[in-house]
Order: structure tokens, then sequence, then C-alpha cells
């Protein structure tokens, strides 16, 4: 089995992190938005930041993950290919 070799910096992981925090801060204030209750000043505090954080883990993540481009990993690695045993020859059915 080959395994590719791991990264040497976690970027994914690190970003989908970001990710996944500023956008339960931000559900969190939209919740609070529009159920008409006033949000924690913790929480009010944190939106902007929180959106400026998730738009820039967007950006970040659509010009990393373009498609058509190679991965890091990918390069200078040729694609597998896979080999797929012939298929059995069929036997007569019984009684034949």
């Amino acid at each position: 089995m080959n395994a590719s070799p791991p990264s040497r910096f976690p970027g994914g992981v690190l970003l989908a992190m970001a990710g996944v925090g500023a956008g339960f801060v931000i559900m969190i204030g939209a919740g609070f938005y529009l159920s008409g209750q006033p949000a924690p000043s913790a929480i009010v505090n944190s939106l902007p930041v929180a959106i400026a954080v998730l738009v820039a883990v967007v950006i970040i993540a659509a010009k990393r993950w373009r498609p058509g481009r190679p991965r890091a990993s990918d390069r200078g690695h040729p694609p597998r290919r896979i080999r797929f045993p012939s298929p059995a020859p069929a036997s007569p059915a019984p009684g034949q």
C-alpha cells in the first residue's frame, strides 16, 4: 500500500478549523438576530472578525483548490493505473 507522504504544514486542516469556528460564531449571531433576543457582547464583538475570517478562508480555499490545478502532493508522481482482474469465463448452466 502506497501512502502519500505527510504534509510539512497541515494548512488544509487549519483552514477548515478557522472556517468552522468562524461559521459557528456567525450562525450563533444570526440565531440571536433572527430570534430578536439581544446577543451577548462576546458574540456581537466577534461577528466582524468572524465574517472577515470566513471570507478569507473562502478566498484562500478557492485559490488553493481550483479545479484542474494539480495539488502539490501530485507533482512528480504519475497517476496510478488500476488493474482489474479479467472476468472469469462463464460456466454453462446446469442441465445443459
